[in-house]
This record gives C-alpha cells, sequence and structure tokens, in this order.
C-alpha cells in the first residue's frame, strides 16, 4: 500500500503545517526530549547538520536541520519530500540508513546514521592513485548498491567520491549518501532535469537540459552508469576524464566524449581489462552504454562483486545502526550544475541550533578538479592567471576569483606544513601536491601519521629494522603468528589484498552484530530493572496484612543478573573480534612496508622505476 507521501507525490499541501506533518514520523516540543545535540557536522545549501546522541539508545547519529519556513518553496519541499520517501525505501548496507523523520515548534529534523570513516574523495586526495585491487574493492561495492536502486527504479543522479563515505575508520564498507537529487524512474516518463556534478554528469543529461538549446528529451538509469565509469577512471588515475577551468567548456567536452588514457604514467600500469569496463561506461549513446548488469558480468569486476555480495553485512531493518563522527555526512539537498556544497565547519561546546546557513560555496571535489586545471596566465601582457615558481610555490595574479586564491592560499599553507613534517620536494604542480584544501584537515604532526589505507598510492617509509619476534607462548601472539602466516600465503598466491579487504569487512559486520546484541541486552536490564515492583503501601490498620512480594522482586533480580552476565561475555567477544581486526590492519601495513623496501631494493639494484612512483 502507498505511503502518504506517495499518494501525494503530484499534489502540493497549501498549509506548512501541512507539510511539516506530511514530512514528519513524530512531533516534539523540544528536539532535546529525544536527541543530545552536539558539534556541528557541516552545512548545505538550505541546511545544517549536527552529531547528535539519542537518549536512551546513546547511539551516535547525524541530524539535518531545516528551518520549517523553507518548506514553503514548492521545488524545495517536492525534492525534500522524494528524498525521504526514496531514503524510506531504500535499507541496503551500502547506502546510509534514514533512522526517522522529528519536528518541533520551528525546524524540522532528517536523523541518518553517522558514518565515521570520511570521504572517499578524502582517501582520493591523500592516498590516490589507487591500485586496481583496492579500486576494484570499492566499484564491487558501488556496483552492487546501484543494482539494488535500479532493481528499485531509484537513480542517485549524483555518483561521485564525495558522496561515498566509509562506515568507519579503517573499514573497507562504504555508503551512498546525499540523495538530494536521486529520483525515482519510469519507463513512460524517464527522468527530467539539469541535475548532478559537472565533472560526473552524463551527456544526454546536458544535452536535453542544458543551457545550450536544451532538446527537453527524457534520460535514464544510464546517467549513474556514465558516472562510474568516471568514479573509476578517478580512483585509478587521480585525474578527471574530461578537464577543463571553466563549467561551460568543461560540459562541452562531456557532451563530445572524447577522452584518453593520459598522461601515460598515470595510466601503464593499469589493466586493458580496467580500461575497457571504462571506454564501455563512457560511451556517449546511453543505448550502447554498459547496464548494470553487463557491469556485474565484466571480467575485470565480476569476480570481485561476487565475492563482496557474499561477504556483504547483514542489514537489520529494526534496528536503527550508527557509527563514529564523520566530518561530512550530508551535502546540498538540490546539487544542480552550477551549485554546490558547503566547506565543513567545526563545531563549538555551546550549541546553538541553526537551520539555514549563512554563506554557500562550492564543493571541495570541484574545487580540487578545477584548480588542478589553472593554468598559467594566456593574455598578451601575460598579467594574472596562476603561475609555478622554481621552488614549487604557487604565485596567484590579480585577476584570479577571490574565493579561487582563498582556496589555492590554503593549498599552498598544505604543502608548506608537510615540508615542515618532512615531506619531500615535489615537482610545480604535480597532483600529488593537492593534498587537504581546508585547514580543518590539516596533515599530522610528525611522528603521529596515520598508515596508509589498503592498496594505497604512495608508500609508509621502510620500517627501522626487522619486526620483533612473536612471543608463542602468548596467546594474543600466537593468534598474530597465525593471521601473518596466513596473511603472506595469500599475498605470495596474489589477490591478497582483496581476501584482506573481504576478510576486515566480514569482521566489520561481526562487530557491529555483537554492538546491537550489547544494546538490546542493555535495553533488556533497563526494563527489567524498571519492572520491579515498587515497596507496597502500608496496610490498613482495618485490612489484613498482604503477604510481600519478594518473589516477583528475586526473579527480577535474577534475570538482570543474567542479562548483565550475557551481556559481558557479549563485550568480551566483541573485543575478541576487534583485536582481530587491529591485526589484520597492522599486517597490511607491514607487508605495504616491505613491499616498498623490496621495490626500493630493485631500484638500487638497477631493476628499473618502482611502480608505485
Amino acid at each position: 500500500m502507498p505511503s502518504d507521501l506517495e499518494k501525494t507525490l503530484g499534489e502540493f499541501p497549501e498549509k506548512l503545517e501541512d507539510r511539516v506533518n506530511l514530512l514528519a514520523d513524530v512531533s516534539v516540543t523540544d528536539i532535546a526530549q529525544r536527541y543530545r545535540m552536539q558539534n556541528v557536522l557541516g552545512s548545505g545549501a538550505q541546511a545544517t547538520v549536527y552529531q547528535a546522541i539519542k537518549k536512551g539508545s546513546q547511539r551516535k547519529t547525524a541530524v539535518k536541520v531545516l528551518d520549517q519556513k523553507e518548506l514553503e518553496d514548492d521545488d524545495l519541499f517536492d525534492a525534500l519530500r522524494m528524498e525521504i520517501m526514496i531514503l524510506k525505501q531504500l535499507k541496503h548496507p551500502y547506502i546510509v540508513n534514514l533512522i526517522e523523520v522529528v519536528r518541533d515548534v520551528e525546524r524540522i529534523y532528517i536523523v541518518q546514521e553517522c558514518l565515521g570513516g570520511g570521504e572517499l574523495f578524502e582517501q582520493l586526495l591523500a592516498k590516490g592513485p589507487f591500485k586496481e585491487d583496492y579500486a576494484l574493492v570499492i566499484f564491487a561495492q558501488v556496483a552492487i548498491a546501484v543494482d539494488y536502486m535500479h532493481s528499485l527504479d531509484v537513480v542517485h543522479r549524483d555518483l561521485k567520491a564525495e558522496n561515498l563515505v566509509f562506515a568507519a575508520k579503517g573499514s573497507p564498507v562504504i555508503k551512498f549518501i546525499d540523495y538530494g537529487g536521486a529520483c525515482t524512474w519510469t519507463k513512460e516518463e524517464g527522468l527530467t532535469g539539469l541535475v548532478g556534478t559537472p565533472q560526473y554528469v552524463a551527456p544526454e543529461v546536458v544535452t536535453g537540459y542544458g543551457e545550450n538549446e536544451p532538446t527537453g528529451e527524457p534520460y535514464g538509469k544510464g546517467c549513474d552508469l556514465w558516472s562510474m565509469g568516471v568514479l573509476l577512471y578517478v580512483m585509478l588515475s587521480k585525474t578527471m576524464p574530461f578537464r577543463a577551468k571553466e563549467v561551460d567548456q568543461l560540459l562541452k567536452q562531456v557532451v563530445r566524449a572524447k577522452f584518453t588514457f593520459r598522461p601515460d604514467d598515470k595510466w601503464k600500469g593499469v589493466s586493458d581489462d580496467a580500461k575497457d569496463l571504462i571506454s564501455k561506461l563512457l560511451t556517449k549513446d546511453p543505448t550502447k552504454r554498459l547496464t548494470i548488469a553487463q557491469v556485474r558480468a565484466h571480467p575485470w569486476c565480476a569476480d570481485a562483486i561476487k565475492r563482496t555480495a557474499e561477504t556483504m553485512p547483514k542489514m537489520e531493518l529494526e534496528k536503527d545502526k550508527s557509527e563514529k563522527n564523520v566530518a561530512s555526512l550530508f551535502k546540498p539537498m538540490m546539487q544542480r550544475i552550477g551549485s554546490a556544497a558547503n566547506r565543513m565547519t567545526a563545531g563549538s561546546e555551546k550549541v546553538e541550533i541553526v537551520g539555514k546557513p549563512k554563506t554557500k560555496g562550492v564543493s571541495r571535489e570541484q574545487q580540487y578538479w578545477y584548480a588542478m586545471e589553472i593554468s598559467p596566465p594566456t593574455n598578451t601582457n601575460k598579467e594574472g592567471g596562476v603561475r609555478f615558481r622554481p621552488d614549487g610555490t604557487i604565485d596567484i595574479g590579480g585577476n584570479v576569483p577571490e574565493g579561487m586564491q582563498e582556496m589555492l592560499a590554503e593549498i599552498q599553507r598544505a604543502k608548506a606544513a608537510r615540508g615542515d613534517a618532512g615531506g619531500g620536494a615535489s615537482s610545480p604542480g604535480a597532483p600529488s601536491d593537492f593534498v587537504r584544501l581546508d585547514s580543518a584537515h590539516a596533515p599530522p604532526p610528525p611522528g603521529n601519521k596515520p598508515p596508509p589505507p589498503p592498496g594505497g598510492g604512495g608508500m609508509p617509509p621502510p620500517p627501522a629494522g626487522p619486526p620483533p619476534p612473536v612471543d608463542l607462548s602468548d596467546p594474543a601472539g600466537a593468534t598474530l603468528a597465525v593471521l601473518q602466516t596466513e596473511n603472506e600465503a595469500a599475498s605470495k598466491q596474489g589477490g591478497g589484498q582483496m581476501d584482506t579487504l573481504l576478510l576486515m569487512s566480514a569482521k566489520d559486520a561481526e562487530i557491529q552484530s555483537l554492538r546491537d546484541e550489547i544494546d538490546e541486552a542493555r535495553r533488556e536490564i533497563a526494563a527489567l530493572k524498571s519492572s520491579r515492583p515498587s515497596a507496597p503501601p502500608p496496610p490498613s490498620p482495618m485490612a489484613p496484612p498482604t503477604p510481600p512480594s519478594a518473589g516477583l522482586a528475586a526473579e527480577a533480580e535474577e534475570r538482570a543478573e543474567k542479562a548483565e552476565a550475557e551481556l559481558a561475555e557479549v563485550k568480551q567477544a566483541m573485543t575478541k573480534l576487534t583485536a582481530k581486526l587491529n591485526a589484520v590492519s597492522t599486517l597490511y601495513t607491514e607487508a605495504a612496508q616491505r613491499e616498498a623496501v623490496l621495490r626500493l631494493q630493485i631500484e638500487q639494484g638497477g631493476g628499473g622505476t618502482p611502480a608505485y612512483q
């Protein structure tokens, strides 16, 4: 049976109160009755996002806050209604989970799980380009999620690295976010509107609804497949297939759909199968472009998708899962060409809840790709523009937009900080120079650098010496030795990275399941304690005395103690699993370090240039 939201998709309630009630699941007089609002995670065009703790369960959530008066705009209301309806329909381990929609007197709150691993785009900046086996792990999850959405006739329409977020720090599990541009597809009507991000948007979207003589021709699910091709190209090269300094020039390239696998040094180590998949996804004619079913059968990714689906975390539909904090969970609700998300802003201890932010900006991913295309000035006087000095610093001229000047200055500061921390000099203008675009993500201090993710393009420095011997008399040490032996054996046979990441994914799922059991045990203990009978009132002098309910109290006490014992066992099991997962991560870093040493030895011995350079 269709929901109230689905019934009214073609209607617009006139009164603001009716619109708010249509979207909300829960009504409260004050959001503090249900959530403890904490720091600001980010802001979009019409909303501000906070980390919040749900009272009772103490779970971390991400809450997008909007002023109710914003819903007076018909387009905004319709877009928000579509976004909420789609998120309520989608229940998948690779898609962010909508928990509930709450309203109070002035605002509306969209509550989702809080993801803690950071954006794929952030990891791409820091560690990209990715090796094929690591890109394959990400792409397999993206393909499975897109297949699920398309099976329900849902099209995301803004698939990009910035809208893919890791579930937890160190976890390979990734989730789709930002359904502000998503829509349901029908064979009769197709999809309409210029929606997406310029670097990822499909040609048929631009020709149908762009500014240059639009045809008004509806498009279909293939726009997501085109974006998947761009994403894979980006992951393997850390460059864009279509590059320009301005949006209109970029969109003209997209419409022509002509691209190459260049520069050569970025693609010399990439397999022909990967290039073939990219070429078949970046096909101009959507009728000749691969479908998601054909992607799943492609030789480059078929086996990885099958194995990932077999180890996919189970989805508990009844429970609102939560993860650690992430600095950018939500983006603007209407991510259209020419508009974009704000930079993240740090919150203070005292939280003042606001809906619409005061300023708007351009998303960091768009800033980065445009910055990569900035060239020296081309006017006859050679005035203004951006140049790279011999020492690698950036010379910013007078005709560069103010926002771009600020962004380049931040890149400059990040580079300087990296150099102070002992980083080597890079060639002027090299893509690896662009590490972070916001000061909130400055490089860590010396001696405190985190290990790279599995398969990252950069290698950590070789260890100071051989790893210390493992004490096999210690159970933990023996387990670590077994894991290390298994990991080395898998590496020698090839495909070790894929197997290790799948193992980490499976352990993540087990840990999450144990967390859910702990939450359930806590709720049962609380219920048992609250159900204990209170002391009976003193008997009336005229009434016969009633026997105390000591038996009921003793029974409740015994059940509570049993539940607490079970809780302790579950906690112990979760601790063991967490230790195993950490061991796998540590072994992976050690394997990467050993590989770096071997490559260095080969280079010094005249065996050729290391593949990671």
